[in-house]
């Protein structure tokens, strides 16, 4: 992996309470902020270059089958239990520098300038590198 993480990363929220459809209303972009750099986020999957921020939902949501068996969605820190992406879960677009909260409709925008977000994409990449050596050390156990 470059050491650069491109592509989008999708965090979700540690605590349901978050997730409160009335608690992530417009207007309320900096307290979701807060929770993130207080790491009450994790992060839980990795989309590639190839997708958009409107394909996040789709991509990240058990619909047919669990979204971590989907075509180019990287599951961040696989020993966690995975839920679908919902409202109050926060993406970070790695190359544009942008950040978004999932809203009941669509996503809003988040300041990046007020979050930890070099912090949070390193933390990211390192979930996934983790990810990475225990398939691979699995690989070598098994073969």
């Amino acid at each position: 992996m470059s050491k650069s993480l491109r592509g989008l990363v999708v965090f979700h929220a540690n605590d349901a309470s978050f997730r409160d459809t009335t608690f992530f209303t417009k207007g309320r972009e900096d307290k979701v902020i807060e929770l993130f750099n207080d790491s009450q986020y994790q992060p839980a999957a990795h989309l590639g270059s190839k997708f958009g921020l409107e394909d996040v939902f789709r991509a990240t949501n058990h619909i047919d089958s669990a979204w971590t068996e989907n075509p180019g969605v990287r599951e961040i820190n696989k020993d966690t239990r995975k839920r679908s992406t919902s409202v109050g879960d926060i993406v970070l677009d790695a190359s544009e520098r942008k950040a978004y909260v999932v809203a009941s409709f669509g996503f809003e925008p988040l300041d990046v300038e007020k979050m930890n977000f070099d912090e949070q994409i390193g933390f990211a990449q390192n979930g996934i590198r983790k990810d990475q050596q225990r398939e691979n050390s699995l690989g070598r156990s098994m073969g």
